[in-house]
């Protein structure tokens, strides 16, 4: 797929270079005034880390356990290896350096991240498909309803911070860094790897292309080496970027003695390899089927529509998380597909052809089901785990 031109006709007094920068700055300022709140002893924390962040807490306090049931209020079979260690270490770190409690920094560290995210959303996606209206583009990323744990200590953010910084290096023909950006994407996730392997094979397909114009074709520059230079630079990022998940392999083997103790372990949460069709059909007799099933099912046909129109990689991407997430059952099916940066890119997509009414209206309606979804979040509704 060719790269979009990126001389559109932008009026001027959008300023789009420079309005998303402020937006972020300012963005950044007002979520970082929320570390001053988390040192004292408040409701904010508390509140804010449920579920899979009293796990990453434990781990970033303790490590992992070497008994199956290892976490805080584990079911018999869960066990912390379940959780990649990109955002536990982060956590641990910024623990350290500014004192506060490992749940706390968690907030901090998302806080700082979120704004970056939104930067390198904006620049691919300015570069990939051009962008008319940042202020809409920015609004919508920052009040997009299921963005909420893109603000709480979850690895969502560190996940999709370090996908678009392998996204955006590679856009930019940086190879080396998009490795580094993979080893750190696939150390946070365990669907890391296989987006890993669609960047490879989307670079290879990009370089299959002739241009007739000479000009560069997705994921590269014009005038770069040939097709035999791309299989060969596909090689060398999965090789650097599939070190993240292989240390963290070496590390199991080491201690507990199972490399793979990370999907062996996911039986404990009822999850395991099957048909996406017979969980989805299985979902249905779920305590929570009226929230998951939807989700399983439209997911994938807005995932062919992005496809549809041009928003390939986006698609390919999300699809393969998709299904990943599908094969080993439906819980948290409206997380880790919808509250990925890709995913809003194709919602914007959706939305930015609205006229200004509709468009303002979208954004009063994300804001308050964002208030909705965080208040259920602090009242700690499992719909929501």
């Amino acid at each position: 797929m060719q790269r979009p031109e990126l001389s559109l006709t932008i009026p001027a007094r959008l300023h789009w270079s420079r309005f998303p920068l402020r937006l972020a700055l300012t963005t950044h300022a007002i979520l970082l005034a929320l570390g001053v709140m988390l040192a004292w002893r408040s409701g904010v924390v508390r509140s804010a880390c449920h579920w899979d962040c009293e796990w990453y807490s434990a781990i970033a306090r303790s490590g992992y356990g070497v008994l199956v049931k290892s976490g805080p209020e584990a079911l018999p079979g869960q066990g912390s290896w379940a959780f990649f260690p990109l955002f536990p270490l982060a956590m641990r770190l910024v623990s350290v350096v500014t004192t506060l409690n490992v749940a706390a920094a968690g907030l901090l560290l998302n806080a700082v991240s979120l704004p970056i995210l939104l930067w390198l959303t904006f620049d691919w996606t300015r570069k990939q498909h051009g962008i008319r209206d940042a202020r809409f583009f920015c609004l919508f990323f920052l009040l997009y309803p299921l963005g909420l744990w893109f603000r709480l200590p979850y690895s969502e953010t560190l996940f999709g911070l370090t996908l678009m910084l392998c996204l955006t290096r590679l856009q930019a023909g940086a190879l080396l860094q998009a490795g580094a950006a993979g080893a750190l994407m696939t150390a946070a996730r365990p669907t890391g790897a296989p987006i890993l392997f669609v960047l490879a094979v989307a670079h290879v397909l990009a370089a299959m292309k002739i241009d007739q114009q000479n000009g560069a074709a997705m994921l590269r520059k014009a005038g770069t080496a040939s097709l035999g230079g791309a299989v060969a630079e596909s090689a060398v990022l999965v090789t650097i970027g599939v070190s993240g998940l292989a240390a963290y392999m070496l590390y199991l083997h080491h201690t507990i003695g199972d490399a793979l103790a990370f999907s062996h372990v996911q039986s404990g949460w009822g999850r395991h390899l099957n048909n996406p069709l017979s969980h989805i059909t299985a979902g249905m007799r779920l305590p929570h089927a009226a929230t998951l099933v939807p989700f399983a099912v439209i997911e994938p046909i807005v995932l062919i529509w992005a496809f549809a129109v041009g928003f390939r990689m986006e698609s390919a991407i999300l699809g393969v998380t998709w299904l990943l997430s599908v094969s080993t059952g439906l819980n948290s099916i409206y997380r880790i597909v919808p509250a990925n940066p890709l995913m809003i890119v194709v919602f914007w997509r959706a939305a930015r052809s609205l006229n200004t009414t509709w468009k303002w209206g979208t954004l009063g309606l994300f804001a308050i089901l964002d208030i909705i979804i965080g208040i259920l979040w602090i009242h700690g509704k499992s719909t929501l785990a």
